[in-house]
């Protein structure tokens, strides 16, 4: 899922482990801002809305996109100073990065040219995210460390096209039998 531009290859070789959020992309030739609209009204919620409920939890309950590459999508709320926003987010398990289209960072009224990254919560978890850049410049991404950082776990079902966020800890033995 993830491309390594011309130029950036040489710069991860040199490190190793790092790519910088300003030169990662991913090559998203099947999801647009319109289908993340369309996906959202699945779920119930305006894309990029702003949100009166301040109570987010898990577990979270996201969708397999229909296309060809059949696209993990999360609806998690984002919280920045006073404004909370419910949207959707592309799961990139290769990405170290969160990653905001420009529109939600207008929504959250982040006006600010965002170079390193920006604190917030992601439901109500701390996150840093960055720009959305190059290919998926209209897509929310939630990467890799996220999951990580908040030892959550990601179940897939793609006999149902269902996913499931939720804390590793909430998964008690009868919850990893449903699985």
């Amino acid at each position: 899922m993830c491309i390594i531009l011309t130029g950036v290859a040489d710069e991860l070789k040199m490190s190793k482990t790092f790519i910088s959020p300003n030169k990662y992309d991913i090559m998203l030739t099947d999801i647009k801002k319109e289908d993340l609209r369309d996906y959202s009204r699945q779920f119930g919620f305006e894309y990029n809305a702003v949100s009166k409920e301040k109570y987010v939890a898990f577990p979270v309950q996201g969708i397999i996109a229909e296309g060809t590459h059949s696209r993990l999508l999360i609806p998690l709320t984002v919280h920045y100073k006073k404004v909370y926003v419910k949207t959707l987010f592309l799961v990139d398990t290769v990405s170290p990065y969160v990653f905001l289209s420009q529109d939600t960072f207008n929504v959250l009224e982040i006006s600010d040219t965002i170079t390193v990254g920006i604190n917030l919560l992601i439901q109500g978890k701390p996150a840093v995210a960055h720009l959305s850049t190059n290919h998926f410049s209209d897509i929310n991404v939630i990467g890799a460390t996220y999951l990580s950082k908040h030892s959550l776990h990601l179940s897939v079902r793609y006999d149902i096209n269902k996913v499931l966020l939720n804390t590793t800890s909430a998964l008690t033995p009868d919850v990893w039998e449903e699985l």
